[in-house]
């Protein structure tokens, strides 16, 4: 499935910009009370998106529980319904990488991908692994349990693995439990403890919540949207030469809708709630203008809306898309790359923020 794509100039402009921007937060650093917004995104936004992601985990490993107890094609329906509904939670959560999701190792416990089938097979024949360790990443979450129970060529064909194999059966279990764990461990110290930090550490130094947010949302907006969601499986960082097997619904095809959960979810950080405030909000109260002198919320605002429509007309599956139709998902990295510049660079700038990550472009 490997063929060539022309890439334009446009895509070579976007390994060289990224990468020239963690100098940014040199601008006045225009500052005001940032209690509103910052109350809102806790307890109105972040919170209330890790309280689904805890349900809709236990709901999967009810599900799983029922199936390696009876392995039925109706349980296994049950259950991959609930991953696909697990899945879209996690969009909602990925951004917020920092605080209790850092010191649980969130990210890396939920959702890399691709997974390590040849190893995942090996732990599964032996039984005798282990799923915490690091080196561990490939091997867990919810991309290898989407492996196990859409991996096969048939849903029959996956129902005898599991009738025929305990350990199959034991790591299926082994693994939702885990991913229980960590998102509700997430919840909690955020609840307990995080919460009240989050809002009361105002500023904009590394170590204020504004500075920690904005750092963590815009990592994860390029590396694990922008690159892993579409950019790496289109090919932009393999000189045009698509790479099908590295989408994220590689086993059901769920990667654009998982994509576009994912840029509302940012949106929403931005925009805010119904009832309170956003980074937006906040870019207004500070007057934040563009290096064109436009009103920056309203610039990142239309960049975003930009973004969530061209994202929204990929075809599915986004494996296929990549190698035979691929002018669709080019238009949103460059969207997206847009939309990176004026955070990335023009309010963090309006912000007095520094970029602390280092970019991988170019790696």
């Amino acid at each position: 499935m490997i063929r060539k794509l022309s890439f334009s100039i446009l895509f070579l402009a976007i390994l060289a910009s990224s990468g020239c921007n963690d100098d940014s937060g040199t601008g006045g650093g225009l500052t005001a009370d940032q209690s509103a917004f910052l109350t809102n995104l806790g307890e109105n936004v972040i919170v209330p998106a890790y309280e689904n992601l805890v349900t809709v985990n236990t709901n999967l490993k009810s599900a799983v529980e029922t199936f390696t107890g009876d392995v039925t094609d109706d349980n296994l329906t049950a259950v991959q319904t609930a991953l696909k509904t697990a899945r879209l939670g996690w969009q909602d959560c990925m951004m917020f990488d920092f605080g209790p999701a850092s010191t649980n190792g969130l990210s890396s416990t939920l959702n890399i991908f691709p997974v390590d089938v040849q190893t995942i097979e090996s732990n599964i024949e032996n039984g005798n692994f282990s799923l915490e360790a690091a080196a561990a990443s490939d091997q867990r979450g919810y991309q290898a349990i989407s492996y196990l129970v859409h991996g096969g060529e048939t849903d029959q064909d996956l129902i005898a693995q599991f009738q025929d194999s305990e350990n199959r059966r034991t790591y299926l279990t082994t693994l939702v439990d885990l991913i229980v764990e960590k998102s509700t461990a997430t919840l909690e110290d955020w609840e307990t403890e995080y919460l009240e930090t989050f809002k009361a550490a105002q500023g904009t130094d590394v170590g204020s919540s504004l500075g920690q947010l904005v750092n963590a949302t815009t990592q994860t907006l390029e590396r694990n949207t922008r690159d892993a969601k579409i950019g790496i499986p289109v090919g932009l960082r393999s000189l045009g030469i698509p790479n099908p097997d590295r989408v994220e619904g590689l086993y059901a095809p769920n990667s654009v809708e998982f994509l576009v959960r994912n840029l509302n979810a940012y949106r929403n950080i931005y925009t805010g709630t119904s009832t309170g405030d956003g980074l937006l909000d906040y870019l207004n109260e500070i007057e934040a203008k563009t290096i064109d002198n436009e009103n920056m919320a309203d610039n990142i605002l239309s960049q975003f809306d930009a973004s969530i429509t061209a994202a929204g007309l990929i075809q599915e599956p986004l494996y296929v898309e990549v190698v035979d139709n691929p002018d669709q998902t080019n238009t949103t990295i460059a969207e997206l790359q847009n939309l990176l510049v004026l955070i990335k660079t023009e309010m963090v700038s309006a912000l007095g923020i520094s970029i602390t990550y280092q970019d991988n472009d170019g790696d």
